[in-house]
Order: structure tokens, then C-alpha cells, then sequence
């Protein structure tokens, strides 16, 4: 199966399967949409880095949720090289602020 390329460098690595979710059901993602983020990222790679909140030994997710789950779905059709995903960190004090910062990256209020 082909290999996705990685086409960004974050301040830092995670491995794929070592991202929480954070933002619980705020999103959803079509099959249709999905089809075109997979057929974005076959033809330009993964080229933005995730933005997360590390806290008590975890990587929660606070944006890039849904190239995150591409990338599982993706991984589970047999699709490679995913595996250290590029990564931004973004500093929170508590849980609720870093909830508040999900809200800001995916502009819903």
C-alpha cells in the first residue's frame, strides 16, 4: 500500500497513536469529506502539523481532529508512514482552559 508522506516539520513529534481526542462530537466528518481530505493528503501529504496539549502523560488533541482521524482510517486500509505525526504544542493551565482553546482553533462558540 502506498506511503503517506510526511511534508511538514513541527516543533516536535507524536506518534499517531498516542493523540486523544479533545474536542468530543464539536465536529463530525462526511464520508464524502472524508474521501477528499484522503485524496488531499495522497496528492500533497500530510503538510500541517497538529496542534496539542500535552498534560499528565497525554496528548490531547486541540486541533487537527479530522486529518488525525483520516489518517487512523487510513491506517486501518493499509496506508503507511504515519506514523510520527508532526506536532505544535500549545500551553494550557488546566482542562478547561486548553477546552476553551479547542473552541478558538475551531471557531465555534
Amino acid at each position: 500500500m502506498e506511503r503517506i508522506r510526511i511534508e511538514c516539520i513541527g516543533a516536535g513529534s507524536v506518534k499517531l497513536t498516542d493523540l486523544k481526542p479533545f474536542q468530543g462530537g464539536l465536529k463530525s466528518l462526511s464520508k464524502e469529506n472524508y474521501q477528499r481530505l484522503k485524496t488531499e493528503i495522497l496528492a500533497e501529504g500530510f503538510s500541517f502539523p497538529v496542534f496539542i496539549w500535552q498534560h499528565e502523560g497525554s496528548n490531547y488533541l486541540i486541533d487537527g481532529h479530522q486529518r488525525v482521524n483520516t489518517l487512523n482510517q487510513m491506517k486501518s486500509e493499509g496506508y503507511t508512514g504515519m506514523d510520527d505525526i508532526p506536532v505544535a504544542f500549545v500551553k494550557a493551565a488546566t482542562y478547561k482552559a486548553a477546552k476553551k482553546k479547542v473552541l478558538a482553533a475551531a471557531s465555534v462558540y
